[in-house]
């Protein structure tokens, strides 16, 4: 590893700045995991990979909330329910609504 001072510095700052986004990562990669264990249909590395899109989704929450004009504290809430409803759910109402929009019909 890297033994630069800066580096480390710049990391840390960066990891302080980007602390709540950091957290809705958190919860919506865990809330991912639980599901896939409740469900138990698909094996860990999907689960984890569900999880690791799910946290990369949920890292922008608040982001999104803006655009949409809604209040940014439901950002917490947000990204549970991104863990919960998981990767395959946005994949699908995205396809269905890209289809409808273009005419493509979605895949199953």
């Amino acid at each position: 590893m890297h033994k630069s001072p800066e580096l480390w510095a710049m990391l840390m700052t960066w990891i302080a700045e980007h602390r709540s986004e950091g957290s809705y990562a958190f919860i919506a990669g865990l809330m991912a995991i639980l599901r896939g264990i409740y469900n138990g249909e698909s094996p860990m590395w999907r689960r984890i990979l569900d999880a690791a899109m799910c946290a990369l989704v949920a890292f922008f929450i608040k982001d999104l909330l803006t655009l949409m004009s809604w209040d940014q504290e439901w950002a917490y809430i947000g990204s549970v329910f991104i863990g919960f409803l998981g990767i395959d759910y946005f994949s699908s109402v995205l396809r269905r609504v890209v289809g409808s929009k273009t005419g493509v019909p979605p895949q199953q």
